[in-house]
């Protein structure tokens, strides 16, 4: 039997490693800033429930980046529409400064 090499155990290059997502949120001054009425319009097209707009507001203009949850539960086999209105509103959530929980 004929010797055989190693496995190559090199890192990845550094190109690849530039490809990782990184858990750290970007830097903000490379988008521009909304201001609050922008964020709120952002957020109630996509919320279906809001008890009081102002609790909205108030929150909107002491927590930079509120966290919001959405209770996703779906019954049934999934339409793939479903799917692409999800990652819509996920983003424009997302654009206005929000962490989204599914």
């Amino acid at each position: 039997m004929a010797d055989q090499s190693p496995v190559d155990q090199t890192p990845p290059s550094s190109d690849m490693q530039s490809l990782s997502v990184s858990s750290q949120p970007t830097s903000s001054s490379s988008t521009p800033q909304m201001n609050l009425e922008e964020r709120f319009k952002i957020i109630r097209s996509v919320v279906e429930e809001c008890i009081q707009e102002d609790e909205l507001l108030n929150l909107l203009t002491h927590k930079p980046e509120p966290i919001c949850c959405d209770g996703f539960e779906p019954s049934g086999r999934m339409h793939i529409a479903q799917g692409v209105v999800k990652v819509i509103n996920v983003n424009k959530l997302t654009s206005a400064g929000c962490r989204v929980k599914i």
